[in-house]
Formats: C-alpha cells, structure tokens, sequence
C-alpha cells in the first residue's frame, strides 16, 4: 500500500531524490491527506529523515514534526541528512542546529551551451570518443533479464575496486526491482556495454538526476565526462529544466573539519565520490560543467555535535561499521 501511495505522489513531485524511496531500505511517514511523505532510516536511536520531504509544500512543517514526534516516542533522536533551503526554516522551528555538509551540482539545461569557448576542451575531447566509436543511448524499463545481467557484471567489476560493500540510503544500489523504476542510460562501443547511469526523472521529467554511475575498470578514462556530458545535451533536447550532478564537499568549512570528514566518511557520502582520492577533485570535476551549487545540510537536536551525527549516516549508508571499513 505505501509503495502505491509513494508512486502516486512521485508522479506529480518533479523531486528527483523522492525516487529513492524505491531502494526498499527506508521508512516513511505520510500526511493526513496521504499526499506528501518523508523517508528516513534508522542507525540504533537515531531516525535520520533523507532531503526534503516530497510532495505538498504547504504539509512539510506538519510531516517534520511528525517524524520528530516519532522519533521521541521511540527514545530516539531525528537527524535530518541533505536538507534543501526548503527544509531550513522548519529545522530551525523545530530547534534544530544547521551544519553545511556539502552542495549539489546542478546544471540548468536550458541555459547549457556546449559550443561556449569556457567549453572548448571538453566538447574536443567529447568529439574524440564519439569518432573513437562511444554512443549513449536511454534504455526505459522495464528492462530485460539479460540487459540487468549485463550490466551486474559491469557493477560487480566497478565494486571491485571499491572499499567497502554496495551502499545505501542516500543513493540507490544495485537491485534489478530497483533499477527496473528507472530509464537507463548505456555507453557502448559498438555493442559492448562500457557504462551505465540509472536517471531519476519523477512526474513530468523536468528535474532529473543521476543515481548509480558505473562502468568497466578498463574504460574509466573520461567516462564520466563523456556520460554526464550525453546526458546533458540528451535532456537538454528533450525540455528538461535541471540534472543533478549530486553532492559535493564544500570549502565553506574549515579545511582541517573538511579533511577529517572527507577520509573518514567522504567515499560513501558523496554520490560518484568513489571515482575520486579526495574531495577537492570531486568538486573540481563538477565544477567543469559550470552547475549551479545549493547547499545541503545535516540538521541536528540539541547536545548532538555534527561529526557524530555524521559517523551515524555514515553507517547507515554503508550498512554498518563493516561496509564502512572494507569489504
């Protein structure tokens, strides 16, 4: 029943990051009027709500007191983890203390021009995989067992040079009931399938983001350029207003604090930070596509310092003190 009530609210919420709510790892809590929810997971006592909620704005205050009410009558404690603007005046309502933990990337399609000269050195480079054979289609699901196969193997060998194990919560994982909400984006050379990105587009497709983006050890060399580059110009051509990039650490904390959370927790943390050694590369990556960067908060109670409440999500999101240390 909830994952019907979730469906019909993601169909009118152009909010890319409610499609989460399809990972089967999270909880919610509804409106009286069944026509917003929150999602949130727990880490021992602590309810960590994810983004903003989705749906009616004029219900958020009411869904963030409930959760708060939840949690209390649990003997537990509400941390809210990648909270938008949108979140911040109820946060501060309901007493919470505000803690920058990153900013998403975003790209405003329509006003994306890949011919600019700020372009010049990627669009070549870009040019140069495509005569070098590279395409990139969008597969709609729901997607075939042998499609699903294919890429599994192209995840698990993507895995392979990662620490720890598949993450969760704050990103979607590799699971076919999962992936088979989403469109797919496929990079191949001829008909080997090189890379692929599962695309967040709820409602009416004119907010879109990229969740799992994985590809063969082998063909690492500018992937995610090329991919998020034939993403760009894709939904750019079909109307779409935003793509996220996802989040990346911001230098607006002091560099040691930035440092001390990057190596413990930035890996699992930060959507495509795999890909990267430290978080300055991370955000200089996304920094090349000239996004737009709105802040993202970790909102916690009283007497609870950021850092903790941060070892908490950090956990969540790999599953667990071994997730977080290694395979």
């Amino acid at each position: 029943k909830s994952m019907e009530a979730i469906a019909a609210i993601l169909a009118q919420a152009a909010m890319p990051h409610g499609c989460l709510a399809y990972a089967g790892d999270k909880q919610f809590v509804f409106s009286e009027s069944g026509k917003s929810f929150l999602m949130y997971g727990r880490q021992g006592a602590r309810f960590v709500a994810y983004g903003d909620p989705i749906g009616e704005p004029a219900e958020f205050a009411d869904l963030c007191w409930s959760f708060v009410d939840l949690a209390r009558r649990s003997n537990g404690k509400a941390l809210f983890y990648e909270a938008g603007n949108q979140s911040l005046p109820l946060l501060v309502g309901l007493g919470f203390g505000l803690h920058k933990v990153g900013e998403e990337a975003v790209i405003n399609l329509q006003d994306f021009n890949l011919s600019g000269s700020s372009f010049k050195s990627m669009r070549s480079a870009h040019n140069k995989r495509e005569r070098e054979g590279l395409t990139m289609t969008i597969a709609q699901p729901p997607h075939s067992d042998a499609l699903l196969q294919e890429l599994k193997t192209i995840s698990t060998l993507w895995l392979g040079g990662k620490a720890g194990r598949e993450k969760s919560f704050s990103v979607g994982r590799f699971d076919a009931a999962y992936l088979n909400h989403f469109p797919i984006a496929l990079v191949r050379r001829e008909d080997k399938i090189l890379a692929f990105a599962n695309i967040l587009a709820p409602a009416d497709g004119s907010r879109i983001a990229i969740d799992l983006m994985r590809y063969l050890p082998e063909a690492a060399s500018g992937m995610m350029e090329y991919l998020f580059l034939s993403l760009i110009e894709h939904y750019r051509h079909l109307g779409a207003r935003e793509l996220s990039l996802g989040m990346a650490p911001l230098s607006g904390l002091s560099s040691r604090t930035v440092e001390r959370m990057w190596s413990r927790f930035g890996r699992f943390i930060y959507r495509h930070g795999g890909a990267f050694y430290n978080f300055e590369g991370l955000r200089a990556f996304k920094q090349k596509f000239r996004p737009e960067w709105r802040p993202c908060y970790i909102a916690v109670p009283p007497g609870l310092s950021p850092t903790r409440a941060m070892a908490q999500v950090a956990l969540l999101i790999a599953g667990g003190a071994k997730g977080l240390i290694g395979k």
